[in-house]
This record gives C-alpha cells, structure tokens and sequence, in this order.
C-alpha cells in the first residue's frame, strides 16, 4: 500500500503513512465483522470528502441503537472472533495427521543422514 502511494514521490514514505493507518482502521474485518475505529470509537472515521457520501449511506442503513450499543457491537465481534478461531482449529485439527504411539519395548528405527562436507562446514 505504501509503495502505491508514494509511486512519484520516493524519499517522503512518512507523510502517508496516516493514510495507510485510516485505511487500517476504517476497512470492514472480517473476523469481527466490523471496523476496528468502530469498535473503539462507536463511529467510523472522517477522512477524504468522498467518506462523507459513504457515511450518508451507512446512516441510511443503521439504526442509531447500533451506533450507540457499544457493548453489543464488541461482544458480536468477540464471538465472531471465538467462532473464526474455532473453525481456523476445526481445520487445522482435520489436516493434522495424528502423532504416531509407540508402545515400551517396541522397537523403532531411526535415520540418519550423513552431511555431505558442505553442510558440515556450515554447521560447524
């Protein structure tokens, strides 16, 4: 994002870097289904001009219980995040192959790779 921005101007990266941060703050998340400024602030944030016909329309759309309802906002976005981090372990869980079980007694093998004189060298 910052090299988009800064594609003329290559020595002043630190003037954009409140853009990027907007942007951060203002872009809709999917795990917890809102905004972060959103859930910090209760509203999204002003910036460019053209937000302001956004904001219009975000109105036309929200009842003022949900801009208000701080509570409720975080904790939908708290079980969005329980849920996502549920469904990321329910994945992870079926890809996994299970460990394997060895018994006392059971013989096992185990390999060993000889180093060639290269890797030996760096290892050492």
């Amino acid at each position: 994002m910052l090299s988009k921005l800064m594609h003329e101007h290559s020595q002043n990266w630190n003037e954009y870097l409140y853009q990027i941060q907007f942007a951060v703050n203002n872009t809709f998340n999917r795990s917890i289904q809102n905004t972060p400024s959103k859930l910090l602030f209760g509203i999204d944030q002003i910036g460019e001009p053209t937000d302001y016909v956004r904001l219009y329309l975000q109105a036309l759309n929200e009842s003022e219980n949900d801009q208000r309802n701080f509570d409720k906002i975080r904790q939908n976005a708290q079980e969005n995040i329980r849920v996502g981090q549920l469904n990321n372990k329910a994945y992870y869980d079926s890809t996994k192959r299970p460990a394997t079980q060895y018994s006392v007694g059971e013989y096992i093998m185990i390999k060993m790779l000889i180093l060639t004189e290269c890797l030996q060298k760096i290892i050492a």
